[in-house]
């Protein structure tokens, strides 16, 4: 039974310990996704002060456009589901505003699992050792070495044959 508990203690602690690695990849990515928001709403805003006349257009590749504007009004944004919407500059900067925020929760409730997922590990942990000491305590030690009145003589049988006591 004891044996059995503790290969389940371990299984559970593998399972976390690949949660963990999941929410941090998890919590990588969002990162990202929100630095990418961030860069595009503050180019957005630079857009609506107007100060800004030129411009360079990514069109795949590492490789980029310059182009010269007059007056941007509207954008064109994904609105979900690959669906786009034209957007005034202001709206767009609020939806962007609005993602960035939804991504920041997103992240905090993430990093709430991390540190309850780090937690539950570090209670398997106590429960595994606790386990382990248990076991170690109910089995005899291999290593006792027994008192030298109970230790049986080999014996052997004249000519040195073995019996079925070796």
């Amino acid at each position: 039974m004891e044996r059995e508990e503790l290969q389940q203690i371990s299984q559970m602690r593998e399972l976390y310990h690949q949660k963990i690695a999941q929410i941090e990849e998890q919590i990588s990515k969002l990162d990202q996704v929100i630095n990418e928001h961030e860069i595009t709403n503050r180019s957005v805003k630079q857009l609506v002060k107007g100060d800004t006349k030129e411009g360079l257009i990514p069109i795949g590749a590492g490789v980029q456009i310059p182009i010269q504007y007059i007056k941007i009004e509207s954008t064109l944004i994904d609105i979900g589901s690959g669906i786009h919407a034209e957007k005034s500059l202001e709206e767009t900067s609020k939806l962007l505003e609005t993602r960035i925020g939804e991504l920041k929760e997103l992240i905090e409730q993430l990093v709430t699992e991390h540190a309850t997922t780090k937690q539950a590990i570090s209670e398997l942990n106590h429960k595994l050792e606790s386990t382990i000491k248990s076991i170690e305590n109910t089995q005899p030690k291999k290593d006792q070495v027994m008192p030298k009145s109970k230790q049986k003589k080999k014996r052997r049988r004249y000519g040195g044959e073995l019996t079925l006591d070796d």
